[in-house]
């Protein structure tokens, strides 16, 4: 594992933030709930961005 975090280390601190805190949901809490989560945060942006329009 310390191998392929050093080989990859580039591409993980690229990459650092979303994916990371969705490959540690999906690996700590389990796939249904993270899927929960991805609902939860895809309706939160939505209806962040359509308040606007609903003033």
């Amino acid at each position: 594992m310390q191998r392929y975090q050093e080989r990859n280390g580039q591409v993980g601190q690229a990459k650092q933030g979303t994916l990371s805190v969705g490959q540690f949901l999906m690996i700590s809490l389990g796939e249904p709930v993270s899927r929960q989560f991805m609902k939860v945060k895809y309706w939160g942006s939505f209806l962040i961005l359509t308040a606007p329009l609903s003033y």
